[in-house]
């Protein structure tokens, strides 16, 4: 019912992955080579409740997919880390209420990030999906979102509209900066802490609206290069904020 350290075996024609399956171990298949035919699967079955971190970090799959009535709740620290060849989108289940640390950080390649209208994630760690720089789309987050960690989306190359739900009541720092396709960001009331640099270079944002909810900015500037430009040309929606970071500049050029 379990696979742990050491059970790779390069290379593979396919990763042995079976219902029934419950646990997969840390580094169970880091760095594999998956060979076979130009789509190389892996599909995590329903039946694993627990991935361990680096379990499949720098291996060479195209995509991963949750089986349906997955039971998956913790996607751990770097688990599908550094994957260049990881293409098109990747549907989370709703069962998952953590995504670790780095967990596809630099998964450079991957597609459109789709969270379901029943999700239960309450927490997106740091540099969760850092530099996953193939979404070129817009990022529709779960509803029961609580916290969004540093570098959370850092260059992901989110674009278009992003609403930040109600649930949110933490924004790490520098969690969106670089993403230079979004061009609207709409706080729902509730977001109480927003880091700093969190939309640093978001060149293309015209709008936003922030919550009355809000109690703290952190220090450092909010939109970087040409974005505070586009701002003078668009709206800002500023409620009462009790305190900023120690910051001469929350807004630059």
């Amino acid at each position: 019912t379990q696979m742990t350290a050491g059970a790779k075996n390069n290379p593979y024609t396919e990763f042995p992955l079976h219902e029934g399956l419950k646990k997969i171990g840390s580094q169970a298949f880091g760095g594999v080579y998956y060979e076979g035919n130009a789509n190389k699967i892996l599909v995590i079955p329903a039946s694993v409740e627990e991935i361990g971190g680096s379990a499949f970090s720098a291996c060479n799959y195209t995509s991963v997919v949750f089986a349906a009535g997955s039971k998956l709740k913790r996607i751990e620290s770097t688990t599908f880390a550094h994957n260049a060849g990881h293409v098109g989108k990747i549907e989370f289940p709703a069962s998952v209420e953590y995504i670790g640390y780095q967990a596809f950080g630099w998964a450079r390649n991957l597609g459109e990030i789709v969270f379901p209208e029943d999700s239960n994630l309450k927490e997106i760690d740091s540099q969760a999906f850092t530099y996953v720089d193939g979404v070129k789309k817009p990022l529709i987050l779960p509803s029961k979102l609580e916290i969004i960690g540093d570098q959370a989306f850092s260059g992901a190359n989110i674009t278009g509209k992003l609403v930040i739900p109600a649930s949110v009541r933490r924004i790490g720092n520098s969690a969106f900066n670089s993403n230079g396709g979004m061009t609207e960001v709409i706080f729902m009331e509730g977001c109480t802490n927003i880091g700093s640099s969190v939309f640093t270079r978001a060149t293309s944002v015209t709008n936003i609206v922030f919550p009355k909810s809000l109690q703290y900015v952190g220090g450092g500037a909010m939109f970087g290069n040409d974005g505070w430009s586009n701002m003078r040309k668009g709206n800002i929606y500023w409620q009462s904020c009790p305190e900023f970071g120690m910051s001469t500049n929350l807004f630059y050029m």
